[in-house]
């Protein structure tokens, strides 16, 4: 008995002897519509077996396909029960271990044991004379030894086992000749004989070629397969798949289920010149795989070949056939027809939509859906696919358009009113309907929310410690679900990082050993993370009299600053009972303890080494995770145990095969992304609504709807990466993979696939030199044919180019969108906004507020410092006054060292240089304090920038200065004003400060006079006339 093969897969029959049965099967059902050889797969399966209890296998090429006949299954026989769907690969590794003689083992090199073995193998050959290129590469130039495991090492490690992993499929015979001895100066072949050595089993190259060879093993003669095998919707398979399929038919039953673009695919040749162009251009792989099935039935005929094609343009019957219907009948029958097709003006079949960016383009391909779902009243959101090279691209602008406020009551059909698109689930605000709909293929960090959570704290604390990317941190949905987080709070946090002065770094230590460098004399420590919550903690500290920094608005309120054991303070934090600064010290002090524990507490301070076992990695990553779950949250808790369940499971293989080295934090990270993606599903294909996905190979599944976004030249097809000492690259056979010509099968197959329209967005602006760009190669070919080979019938019709292109103007709200008798958008604001353009925005504006404002009472007693402010801002001022929080441009997370200053930084540094020479007399410690307030880069490059500032001031202080020689006098006091404004009728008092020098107010700047300074100037004469005179001010007017 084969001991290794898994026991669902077998039965006993003939006592116990393996038999040749006569009525075995081996048959081939062609179509070119997934729907016929589904149906044939049925009525299979409504047929029972033998013995009840034995499974019906299913060979599907993608989870997507299982998914579609797990839902057609269940649709049509009202369940879907012992089917057992598998992957070719799975399958066949199954299949070939019959192939195993008594006492043999077979090895199942996965994707994280091969790469354990490279890196264990890689250090033991990395010296010798065949590997220098690949020396050169991994190890720094003064070094010859291979210590800890870095992210380059950990790449290159799973680039080579994905390559063996093909060499497995696509060159048995390469790896049976390493197998020997063969190419014995060769480093691919000495790597691969190293993995021999601790995969010492029968890999599945070797029995893949015996099972092709010679068939089951004698040893196995008590082993039959099951009865019942399908290979189904297969367009493409490796050649040594189909030979071992074909070798399987020897031995049990076996039905080949054959998607075909076109009749007569055997015969079809793509050097043909009569042949469908878009089949030739495009259906590469379909015309190769034609020729490996033809040279499989030369060797075993079929015993039953069934051709079930179904012609779209024969099937129609009350109407004439649309565009996309022509093209795959063409298509189908492999030729082009002599004349042009013609259509009418309404054919909306095949739509391709030219926009001025991504996110119009999910913009206009959400109105389309709109109409299509309008227009059919058959259509649901599930009968619709979306795919786009890029699915991480596109993700978050799908979210926010079609997300919408609310996703609670989508799109349901009115049985009752059939004028009527939708009867619930429309937007309050937008009036635009909610569309359900799942994002499918994203990427494992974007999945499971923990990955992200490890490798974004990972990248922080090996990287520079960045503002940015400490600000994203609190951007990660664990991190706002576990501190409670909101945007207000990440609006505050930015403030306190941008004001207390962080750029980048944990503390000196972590600057140190960043720069390797001799940093003694240098301020070190300026600009880190310790630096600014010093900064802002003692700022909690202090008395609120200590006021922060002056800005150019506060202009002639000179600041006093004090400091302790040179930390200047900073108010950033605000009061000291501030929610968001709570949160903010606490998750920053949570990642410093993370870092401490990841460095170890023995090393030092500057030692920033992150390097562990790969189980302490483990242990450690797992912890972490546990700290972050958020309580009672069941979401948060399956997907920590998800990526728990993966770690562990690597851990167990990485005893058998790992190397004993340690990883650095980088490599780790990376490895846990990749193992969590391994080990994980992919979520959301065909789960509700509308499917949006990437496109991938073989996801040949039918839809009423197949929309394409993002078809964007260079965009698609995909430019993947190809390896240098790609064997199969450089040698390419009949039958080997290419992601050029998977992407153009893909174009190919979504044409097939659409049943009632197909539909392309593309963006056809650069936005950069704003020149018109063509669509994806694949599309243009597409235009190209339909431009040739179809026209518009009818009076004054448009060209079929017109027919079929829709271009679109920069803005939803363009009037053009809501002109004529039937609108493009569907979008409510958008209609009053183009309507009030269309009007030439005549008539009443539209208020800037929802209701009317509430005005506060008239303030008694103002500053003068604020009725300047006032005057030089008034919508400001009144604004801040009523409670409206302004947005701060300044406010910009800098990750950067200062380097240079922005105009109002060196504004700033100006004004204090002239303060400090004229009225306290002590400037030998200004540039230091600038350094310690973090307004200045650390060492000689802050000395030559502060006397680049001086020399530019000296002129101003030398002017000043003969302006304060005399006598001083400061004024302080309050004057009475009168003030006489629409509803408002009485007295405010106005407190002022001023310095007068010889009974001079001096009214200076550090920059191009403006008229905000004449207006300062003219203010404070004033408010001086009237405090010396005791008049009031009367101010009267509306």
């Amino acid at each position: 008995m084969l001991t290794n093969a898994p026991q669902s897969m077998i039965r006993y029959l003939c006592n116990g002897k393996l038999c040749e049965r006569e009525a075995l099967m081996w048959n081939k059902i062609v179509s070119n519509r997934i729907e016929v050889l589904t149906e044939e797969l049925i009525n299979y399966l409504r047929e029972p077996p033998q013995d009840i209890m034995e499974p019906a296998y299913v060979v599907v090429q993608s989870i997507g396909m299982r998914r579609y006949l797990e839902m057609e299954i269940s649709r049509r026989l009202s369940i879907c029960a012992n089917v057992r769907f598998l992957l070719p690969q799975g399958f066949v590794d199954e299949i070939v271990r019959l192939s195993l003689k008594s006492g043999e083992t077979a090895d199942s090199m996965d994707m994280t044991g091969l790469v354990f073995s490279l890196l264990r193998i890689l250090k033991k050959c990395i010296n010798t004379e065949e590997f220098e290129s690949i020396r050169r590469y991994l190890l720094p130039s003064k070094s010859s030894k291979m210590g800890v495991i870095t992210r380059k090492e950990f790449v290159f490690a799973g680039q080579l086992a994905d390559l063996y992993q093909r060499y497995l499929t696509y060159r048995p015979g390469m790896i049976r000749d390493w197998d020997a001895g063969g190419e014995k100066n060769d480093w691919q072949a000495i790597l691969w004989r190293g993995l021999r050595e601790v995969y010492n089993g029968i890999h599945s190259a070797e029995m893949s070629l015996r099972f092709k060879e010679n068939g089951v093993s004698k040893d196995n003669k008590d082993i039959k397969l099951a009865s019942r095998i399908h290979i189904f919707g297969i367009s493409s398979l490796p050649p040594l798949y189909l030979d071992i399929i074909s070798r399987l038919a020897e031995y049990t039953n076996v039905n080949l289920y054959i998607f075909s673009p076109v009749m007569d695919l055997q015969k079809t040749d793509s050097k043909d010149e009569d042949i469908h162009p878009l089949l030739g251009s495009l259906g590469v792989l379909s015309l190769d795989f034609a020729k490996l099935l033809k040279d499989t039935e030369k060797k075993r005929p079929f015993k039953s070949n069934k051709r079930l094609y179904n012609d779209p343009v024969a099937l129609v019957k009350d109407r004439s056939p649309t565009i996309l219907e022509y093209i795959q009948g063409d298509i189908l029958k492999g030729r082009v027809a002599e004349s042009r097709y013609g259509v009418p003006s309404d054919d909306c079949s095949i739509r391709i939509h030219a926009c001025h960016t991504g996110m119009r383009q999910v913009e206009v391909l959400r109105d389309e859906i709109l109409h299509l779902l309008e227009r059919d009243e058959e259509l649901q959101p599930n009968d619709i696919v979306v795919m786009c090279p890029d699915i991480e691209q596109y993700a978050p602008l799908i979210e926010a358009v079609f997300k919408g406020e609310s996703d609670t009551n989508p799109i349901i059909k009115d049985e009752s009113d059939k004028n009527s698109m939708v009867k619930a689930g429309r937007s309050e605000h937008t009036g635009i309907p909610y569309i359900p709909y799942s994002i499918a293929d994203r990427a494992v960090s974007q999945e499971n929310r923990f990955v992200k959570l490890i490798t974004s704290l990972y990248e922080l604390i090996s990287g520079r410690f960045k503002a940015s990317e400490l600000v994203e941190i609190f951007s990660l949905d664990v991190v706002k679900s576990k501190f409670r987080v909101t945007p207000e709070d990440v609006e505050k946090i930015v403030r306190y990082i941008t004001e207390s002065g962080i750029r980048w770094g944990i503390d000196e230590g972590d600057r140190k050993n960043f720069l390797r460098i001799d940093s003694r004399g240098i301020d070190s420590d300026v600009r880190t993370v310790r630096f600014g919550l010093d900064r802002i903690l003692l700022g909690l500290s202090l008395p609120e009299t200590i006021v922060q920094r002056a800005t150019d608005e506060g202009e002639g309120e000179r600041t006093r600053y004090i400091s302790y054991k040179e930390i200047f303070p900073t108010d950033a934090g605000g009061s000291v009972t501030s929610e968001s600064l709570v949160k903010f010290i606490d998750v920053v002090s949570m990642i410093m303890e993370i870092e401490k524990r990841i460095r170890g507490e023995k090393k030092s301070d500057e030692d920033r080494r992150y390097e562990r076992r790969f189980e302490e990695w483990v242990d450690l990553t797992c912890d972490i995770i546990k700290e972050f779950i958020p309580e009672n949250d069941i979401e948060f808790e399956e997907e920590a145990q998800e990526v728990y369940r993966a770690l562990r499971e690597a851990v167990d293989v990485y005893k058998r095969t790992g190397p004993d080295r340690l990883w650095d934090i980088q490599a780790f990270s990376s490895f846990v992304e990749v193992c969590v993606s391994t080990y994980g599903g992919s979520g959301g294909l065909l789960r509700r609504g509308i499917t949006f996905c990437r496109m991938v190979p073989l996801r040949n599944i039918p839809f009423k709807v197949v929309a394409l976004l993002g078809m964007d030249d260079g965009a698609f097809p995909r430019k993947g990466l190809e390896l240098e000492f790609d064997r199969i690259a450089k040698n390419r056979v009949a039958g080997d993979r290419n992601g050029r010509d998977d992407d153009l099968q893909l174009f190919l197959e979504a044409i097939l696939s659409a049943r009632n329209s197909l539909i392309i967005t593309y963006t056809f602006v650069d936005q950069r030199s704003n020149k018109e760009m063509p669509p994806a190669s694949p599309v243009a070919q597409l235009l190209d044919y339909i431009n040739s080979h179809f026209y518009v019938v009818g009076d004054n019709p448009p060209s079929i180019k017109d027919l079929v292109v829709k271009r679109h103007p920069l803005h939803p709200f363009s009037p053009v969108y809501f002109s004529g008798d039937k609108p493009w958008s569907y979008h409510r604001v958008y209609c009053d906004a183009a309507r009030k353009i269309a009007d030439g925005n005549k008539g009443t504006q539209k208020r800037p507020f929802t209701k009317p404002l509430e005005i506060k009472e008239f303030p008694k007693v103002l500053t003068l410092s604020e009725l300047e402010k006032f005057f030089i801002n008034p919508q400001k001022e009144f604004l801040t006054y009523h409670g409206f929080s302004l947005p701060d441009e300044s406010l910009v997370v800098k990750d950067d060292e200062v380097i240079e200053f922005g105009n109002l930084e060196e504004y700033n540094l100006k004004r204090e240089i002239v303060e400090e020479s004229l009225f306290e007399g002590d400037e030998s410690k200004l540039c230091h304090r600038f350094i310690r307030q973090g307004f200045m880069p650390a060492g000689k490059m802050a000395e030559l920038s502060y006397r680049v500032l001086k020399d530019d001031t000296s002129s101003l202080i030398e002017k000043l200065e003969e302006y304060i020689k005399g006598s001083s006098q400061h004024i302080k006091g309050e004057v009475n004003v009168k003030i006489e404004m629409n509803s408002f009728k009485g007295e405010v008092k106005v407190r002022g400060e001023v310095d007068l020098y010889d009974g001079k107010n001096i009214v200076w700047t550090a920059s191009k006079l403006k008229a905000k300074h004449r207006i300062r100037a003219w203010l404070r004469h004033l408010w001086l006339m009237v405090f010396m005179e005791g008049n009031p001010i009367d101010f009267s007017g509306t």
